[in-house]
């Protein structure tokens, strides 16, 4: 990456081509969702976990997601899955330790996408076991998703 300190020196000036290496921040409102999921065995969508933003060639993408769960089984194990319109390009591996807990879970996945619309979505499945999944959210303890420009790729 960049570095919009490659030239800066004490008294020099800040350059707009330095002032682009710098992060621009999040892309799109943070989803936070605040009810349950219930049900979850095979790949779901986890219902409002959906940004779509528009890329600039040649900047780096932060996805960001975390969150409350739990399974009907012990040592079942669920994967999350960052997604994108042709297939996964990242998940997470849960294994829940015991059915009267929530496990708390944070990912996150840099990417580096072409120009243009982009969507991402997160999805949830069992990945083994013979357990039934909730994603547990609510008003003080949101499941949250949100990307953001971390600068120049």
């Amino acid at each position: 990456m960049a570095s919009p300190n490659t030239t800066f020196v004490s008294g020099a000036i800040l350059t707009a081509t330095q002032q682009n290496n710098l992060p621009f921040g999040r892309v799109a409102a943070p989803i936070n969702i605040t009810t349950n999921q219930t049900g979850i065995t095979a790949q779901v969508d986890i219902t409002g976990a959906t940004i779509t933003f528009t890329a600039i060639a040649g900047r780096l993408y932060k996805a960001c997601w975390m969150g409350l769960f739990s399974s009907t089984v012990s040592t079942d194990t669920f994967n999350f899955l960052l997604t994108d319109a042709a297939n996964n390009i990242q998940q997470q591996s849960i294994t829940c330790p015991a059915t009267t807990s929530d496990v708390s879970f944070i990912g996150e996945h840099v990417f580096t996408p072409g120009a243009g619309s982009i969507t991402r979505k997160i999805r949830c499945q069992r990945q083994s076991g013979t357990g039934t999944a909730t994603l547990t959210a609510g008003g003080t303890f949101p499941f949250q998703f949100w990307i953001e420009d971390i600068g120049t790729a």
